[in-house]
């Protein structure tokens, strides 16, 4: 007997938001950051909770952009919880970082501290 064909069947992987690290932004600054799924059935929802003010996410795919609002760093302290829900057709999964906020950029931060917690 010879296989001529094989059929894949694929089973519903539930939808996996790849981790976000806690971001830093100054207010003014113009941002962009990608939220990463995978899995799920059916095309992706995206949507976000307690993003700094100026910011949104795109619901189709996951950009979350905008430019930051000046005051922003005086909410909370300029610490946002942010959560991200990703939805398919049957099931939402979640994600949370902070996103701190500041007026400037701190005096400490060196070049180094900014590329490596800033820009990524």
């Amino acid at each position: 007997a010879k296989i001529s064909a094989i059929e894949i069947i694929s089973l519903d992987q539930p939808v996996a938001i790849q981790p976000i690290n806690n971001q830093f932004s100054i207010e003014g600054e113009e941002v962009s950051l990608s939220v990463v799924a995978n899995g799920g059935k059916g095309n992706l929802r995206y949507s976000a909770v307690g993003l700094p003010n100026g910011l949104t996410i795109e619901p189709t795919n996951g950009l979350i952009s905008g430019i930051v609002q000046t005051g922003s760093s005086a909410n909370n302290d300029g610490s946002y919880n942010v959560s991200i829900f990703v939805s398919d057709d049957n099931n939402t999964s979640s994600s949370s970082f902070i996103w701190k906020i500041f007026a400037t950029f701190p005096d400490q931060w060196t070049a180094e501290t900014t590329v490596n917690n800033h820009i990524k």
